[in-house]
């Protein structure tokens, strides 16, 4: 199985162009190693974007302090907002964390699947709840290839919800395939009820 081992990275982007930031003084000059009034400099960077999250995932933790490390990263997944370029998956995620629903969403989705880890200095795959549906990668041959996943949505909320859903195929600059053409289908369902305070799962082939 070792198309596990590939998933969607990122999981999220942050804010982390020309971010305003405190640095050490002296880094704006010898003279200025003892001033702080000078200890601030705009970078970019992951270095920049990592603290957003940090920051973020602290804001969650703060108001539900009963989640998991798992609860916390399907919160910032799950409430990302889309970038306004088109973009790929594989280099943006699900889009930009979004604090504040982060912190507020009633609703959690989760793609049950195995991710890989290291035990004893060997790779292994163990049960997970993840954020996005990746199917890993997949070796053309001439046999017809299936595989199944499933999804839970969970509705916190004193409402029932009904949810739409829709995909599109992902697409990579110059080595793309037509999917469709390719024989590559996609059976989710196309609408999801979740009662109140309560979940929902569903199988995607």
């Amino acid at each position: 199985p070792a198309r596990k081992y590939y998933d969607i990275k990122p999981e999220v982007t942050a804010p982390g162009v020309g971010v305003f930031s405190s640095v050490p003084a002296y880094m704006n000059g010898y003279g200025h190693r003892e001033d702080y009034g000078h200890a601030y400099a705009r970078y970019s960077g992951t270095s920049m974007a990592s603290p957003h999250v940090a920051g973020a995932a602290a804001l969650i933790l703060q108001s539900h302090p009963e989640y998991t490390p798992e609860d916390v990263k399907l919160a910032l997944m799950n409430t990302a907002d889309e970038l306004k370029k088109s973009y790929s998956v594989n280099d943006v995620g699900p889009g930009r964390i979004d604090a504040y629903e982060a912190v507020h969403s009633n609703v959690k989705v989760g793609v049950t699947d195995e991710v890989a880890t290291v035990e004893d200095g060997q790779k292994v795959l163990i049960s997970a709840t993840e954020g996005d549906l990746s199917y890993g990668a997949v070796t053309e041959n001439e046999k017809a290839y299936k595989d199944k996943k499933s999804i839970e949505i969970t509705n916190k909320s004193d409402i029932e919800k009904t949810f739409d859903v829709k995909f599109k195929f992902n697409t990579v600059a110059s080595i793309s395939q037509d999917a469709e053409k390719n024989g590559v289908s996609f059976d989710i369902p196309s609408e999801i009820n979740v009662k109140a305070n309560s979940s929902s799962k569903f199988k995607v082939n």
